[in-house]
């Protein structure tokens, strides 16, 4: 009787067991079947409280560290696109049209007042044959249709630094009407480097001061200040240059107002850019000791 007994209590909590490991699974199985259905609901959520968190956050370090102004070279659209099996002209492409008004809202969302874009320079197609040429100008046309949303939003004053003469007819004209049409803005500042050199730059403020009858003898780097392409606004010059694409030297982008700028160039290409690049760039900078008189 006694082993009996034994018998059919070791029999109950083996079926207590099994019971209650059946309900864990159960519970498992319908978290899981609710995690599936929602999931979406659910990872979104989770994605822009964590954007959220992190813009307040990168907030708080450009107001602390004074970064009024980023500037960036795009660089390396071609070779991603190559190494992604697309053609060149699709790198630029997904650059300008996506990644681009991105990036612009990632620095805008972040309250850094100038963000300065060097799209082209003055040599980028002496090498490249017309049809692409074509391509690229076509996208940085429609890259200013998709700003432009974003300028009335935001409040930003759009401008184009380089040379306006060299300018194909269609793009001369969206980056005029853009620079119309948000002329009274002051919130932000964004500037569309096209057509766009260091040294011209520069050359172009000597031809400028000489037509100026200004006494060069006594000329100030703040006299020659005037004569730049972003003589008139509040912040000329960047805090910080991001160069993608592991290319370590500047190329002659902003030589004038580059003196005091930090320089954080990364690996990735620009297609690949996100909000960490830029939270990256922005925390290195916060790292900085910057030293203005040498």
């Amino acid at each position: 009787m006694q082993i009996s007994q034994t018998t059919a209590t070791k029999r109950v909590r083996k079926n207590k067991k099994f019971l209650r490991n059946l309900l864990l699974l159960s519970l498992l199985l319908s978290t899981l079947s609710l995690l599936f259905i929602f999931k979406d609901t659910f990872f979104n959520k989770t994605f822009y409280r964590d954007r959220e968190y992190r813009i307040t956050y990168l907030k708080g370090v450009v107001q602390e560290k004074k970064l009024n102004h980023i500037a960036m070279i795009i660089d390396g659209c071609r070779r991603w696109a190559r190494k992604n099996g697309m053609k060149p002209s699709e790198g630029h492409q997904f650059a300008f049209l996506k990644k681009a008004p991105e990036i612009l809202k990632d620095c805008l969302d972040c309250n850094i007042h100038t963000i300065t874009f060097w799209c082209y320079s003055c040599g980028n197609f002496e090498k490249r044959d017309n049809q692409e040429v074509k391509l690229f100008i076509n996208y940085c046309t429609k890259m200013i249709d998709l700003i432009l949303p974003l300028a009335h939003k935001y409040q930003i004053k759009i401008t184009q630094i380089g040379r306006k003469d060299r300018l194909p007819n269609n793009l001369k004209k969206q980056v005029l009407m853009a620079e119309q049409t948000t002329r009274n803005y002051n919130k932000h500042s964004l500037n569309l480097a096209m057509d766009y050199d260091g040294r011209s730059e520069i050359l172009r403020g000597f031809k400028k001061l000489s037509k100026s009858n200004r006494n060069i003898n006594n000329l100030s780097e703040e006299d020659f200040c005037r004569f730049i392409d972003t003589h008139d606004q509040k912040y000329p010059s960047p805090d910080i240059i991001v160069r993608s694409s592991g290319d370590t030297r500047l190329s002659g982008f902003m030589a004038w107002q580059s003196k005091y700028s930090e320089l954080y160039f990364v690996s990735k290409s620009f297609p690949e850019f996100d909000l960490t690049i830029i939270e990256n760039s922005i925390i290195e900078f916060s790292k900085r000791r910057r030293q203005f008189s040498r």
